[in-house]
């Protein structure tokens, strides 16, 4: 039997994410971040909280490949930019 399919709308993300959190789950944490991030690129919040993940686990080029996007989408934010600058 296949495994049932992830979605891929920002609404059921964003109650995974939030299931993710409960649990205390990291990687499932770091999934529900990285669909939102496509899906929804003009909010900051999910990149900050994508690139704070990514820079502690010390996946730095992971980091790199969504910071510029980050950064885009957070051009004021202090936090994004400290965070690409650890990337």
């Amino acid at each position: 039997m296949p495994a049932p399919e992830r979605p891929r709308e920002p609404e059921p993300l964003r109650a995974l994410l939030l299931l993710a959190e409960e649990a205390g789950d990291r990687t499932e944490q770091i999934w529900a971040l990285t669909e939102l991030a496509r899906l929804e690129e003009h909010d900051p919040g999910v990149y900050r909280r994508l690139l704070a993940f990514l820079v502690e686990d010390k996946a730095y080029a992971e980091a790199l490949k969504i910071a510029e996007a980050a950064v885009y989408a957070d051009i004021e934010g202090a936090t994004t930019h400290a965070l690409y600058a650890r990337a």
